[in-house]
């Protein structure tokens, strides 16, 4: 029919027999992932038999040509003469693409109908035949002798690196279908999250955006009038009863590390919840995109990076509305930091909890983990000077808590302005002049005033454990709904 009436068909077909298929002209066979892995003619001496033929997958006698290129596709069909280390499925796969690479862009006119033209796996060898007539013809010199004879052995050793960074090469070659399929799905994912977000969950955003800000008014309320007054002089509480001399020493109004507890919850919880949804929403389509080639970390890197500006917008947010009442003492880069260190890790946990659990619960896994990090170990009780104490294996948990290293900062760069007399109409006199002991203050709780960057740094550093761990429960986590 498509010759008689001069016409064009494109057919699907189901397992078709031997007869029917060698009646279409062409064949198109994608391989692993969608990648095309042969196009061209479907019989003749250029022909798609003669194509596998050549790269080293012979059709057995007597078998359905549909069948097994199939089966070569998939990487299912040995190969004649490939590397015993090469002879699994993946490698496979990778070696049919790169040797279509390879034939497109090297056509030939003639057919491959020659066993001998199929790529060669020895290894090369380093020979120069020059050696000899180099040799003979510099032995009236000595002197030149030897100079040729080095500048040989270097040009040999030169050759012999360059072999192996050839062989290195190569090797590498295997993974550049791989590398480069992982890249545009990268992109794709980035792509889909941004719009996602943008065009179909616009009204829910702001929402998001606003229970940002409530958060931040609440703990600002909280620390509308919190003070600081450092324990009392010396003189003063030597003269005290020895019942009360404790007490006297210890700072008489100083509730940083509540504030700061506050602070961690209304982060954690808000970070929690919407990070959380992320992957919980799409657990679906990811099982059906994977089984169809898509691999886990372009899918979670592209979402992970869709969400940085969510992030940072969010953090934001809640650092306006927390200064909008609270009285801040310290720097309000330092503050800011803090808010956005915390905010990582919160993030961080989210994607953890959208692996760990199921959609419908993750709201609820969410407020808990909030709690376990804000409470239990945020070092405020029991109280990090105690846990300090403790065999270092137990002091484990404390380290991957980001409250642990947030309320310490927090505390840490709201007090640190206290170690000298500010600036003052009333006191100029006295201006830079000592004022807190704020070390000793610190040590009372187990910190230190020194810890700052160190204690940013924990931030982010939890969060990027955080985030590899959820990676990690994605890839390995309900891998039979993703074959």
């Amino acid at each position: 029919m498509t010759r008689s009436k001069n016409m064009t068909v494109a057919a699907v077909i189901h397992q078709p027999s031997s007869d029917a298929f060698l009646l279409f002209d062409d064949l198109l066979l994608l391989g692993a992932g969608g990648s095309v892995v042969y196009f061209g003619d479907l019989s003749g001496p250029r022909g798609a038999e003669a194509y596998f033929r050549k790269i080293g997958f012979s059709i057995p006698p007597g078998q359905n040509p549909a069948e097994f290129f199939l089966d070569v596709a998939q990487g299912e069909v040995e190969h004649d003469d490939l590397p015993p280390d090469l002879d699994e499925g993946r490698a496979k796969r990778i070696y049919l693409l790169n040797q279509w690479d390879h034939h497109k862009s090297q056509p030939r006119e003639e057919p491959w109908t020659s066993s001998e033209e199929r790529p060669s796996y020895k290894q090369p060898t380093v020979t120069d035949p020059e050696f000899e007539r180099i040799q003979q013809e510099i032995l009236v010199n000595d002197s030149l002798t030897d100079l040729a004879i080095k500048a040989y052995h270097d040009a040999r050793d030169h050759l012999r690196l360059l072999r192996q960074d050839m062989q290195a090469l190569c090797r590498l070659s295997l993974w550049a279908p791989t590398l480069r399929r992982a890249a545009w799905q990268l992109f794709l994912c980035l792509k889909r999250s941004w719009r996602f977000y943008r065009e179909e969950r616009a009204l829910h955003l702001y929402a998001e955006m606003g229970m940002h800000c409530f958060s931040g008014l609440i703990v600002s309320c909280a620390g509308q009038h919190l003070i600081f007054v450092g324990p009392n002089p010396t003189p003063v509480c030597v003269i005290q009863a020895l019942p009360l001399q404790p007490a006297c020493f210890m700072p008489q109004s100083a509730l940083y590390t509540q504030i700061g507890n506050f602070l961690c919850f209304g982060i954690l919880f808000t970070a929690i919840a919407s990070s959380s949804e992320v992957f919980s929403a799409e657990q679906p389509n990811y099982w059906r995109e994977c089984s169809a080639g898509l691999l886990t970390a372009p899918y979670f890197l592209g979402h992970f990076l869709g969400m940085l500006p969510r992030m940072l917008v969010s953090a934001a947010l809640f650092y306006l509305s927390f200064i909008f009442m609270y009285r801040n003492t310290g720097d309000e880069n330092g503050l800011f930091l803090v808010v956005l260190g915390l905010y990582w890790f919160g993030y961080s946990l989210g994607y953890v909890t959208s692996q760990v659990a199921s959609p419908q619960s993750t709201s609820l896994t969410g407020v808990l983990l909030a709690l376990i990090f804000s409470v239990l170990f945020s070092g405020v009780l029991p109280a990090l000077r105690d846990v300090q104490a403790w065999p270092s294996w137990q002091q484990f948990p404390w380290s991957l808590s980001g409250p642990r290293w947030g309320i310490e900062a927090f505390f840490v760069n709201s007090v640190l302005p206290f170690t000298t007399i500010p600036p003052s109409p009333f006191n100029s006199l006295y201006v830079g002049a000592p004022y807190v002991d704020v070390d000793a203050v610190l040590q009372q709780v187990g910190y230190s005033s020194d810890n700052f960057d160190v204690d940013i740094l924990g931030l982010w550093w939890n969060g990027v454990v955080w985030t590899t761990v959820a990676a990690l429960l994605m890839w390995a986590t309900q891998r039979n709904k993703t074959r």
